[in-house]
């Protein structure tokens, strides 16, 4: 929950309760923003609830859980650049969007009422879902899952490609990944205790 407007802390509190009540058990607490799905679902905790005015609620996220850098172009090659860079960057200690999407100009979307003029929303997406679906795919592989690896993704017509099958396979390789560097710890410290007999 962001962008509120003319909201009093009688209103935040009120909304807060509302959340609270609604939810429950099931909100997200007690992990850090980068920790894997999995963790939240053997908690049975399936809502993070992001709230910008998040003070007094300790099952609340507040804004500094999450980035989300507006890429804010109709240039294809800025906003795979743009998409490099920022997950690289921001990735590792919060949430962070990475935001898919051409945003239209006044003129594309003036254009829109002409016929034969302008392009469409689905043209915009159309454009960009190989450079997403590249990019997606790299990290459905073991060795390129990392920090930086992407944990929320938006674009326009999702439904084109397949982009749900790519990120649930994302997730799945990520949790592999931590399953064998926890049983790899847990057998270096076994050596250690052995090496100490």
């Amino acid at each position: 929950f962001n962008h509120f407007y003319s909201m009093t802390n009688e209103l935040h509190k009120s909304l807060i309760r509302m959340i609270h009540e609604k939810f429950g058990d099931a909100l997200a607490t007690g992990k850090k923003p980068t920790s894997l799905l999995q963790e939240y679902w053997d908690a049975k905790q399936s809502v993070i609830c992001i709230y910008w005015n998040s003070s007094g609620s300790s099952k609340l996220w507040g804004k500094n859980t999450i980035s989300s850098p507006w890429p804010n172009t109709m240039d294809a090659n800025y906003l795979e650049e743009f998409m490099k860079t920022s997950t690289t960057e921001q990735c590792r200690s919060h949430l962070h969007v990475s935001q898919w999407v051409l945003s239209p100009t006044t003129t594309t979307i003036v254009g829109t009422f002409v016929p034969f003029n302008s392009k469409t929303i689905l043209d915009l997406a159309k454009i960009v879902k190989p450079r997403l679906q590249k990019w997606l795919e790299k990290y459905t592989c073991p060795g390129n899952v990392c920090d930086s690896a992407p944990n929320i993704v938006i674009c326009d017509y999702y439904d084109t490609f397949e982009f749900v099958e790519l990120v649930k396979q994302i997730n799945v390789t990520r949790y592999a990944v931590s399953l064998e560097e926890g049983e790899r710890k847990e057998q270096e410290e076994e050596r250690r205790e052995w090496s100490l007999v």
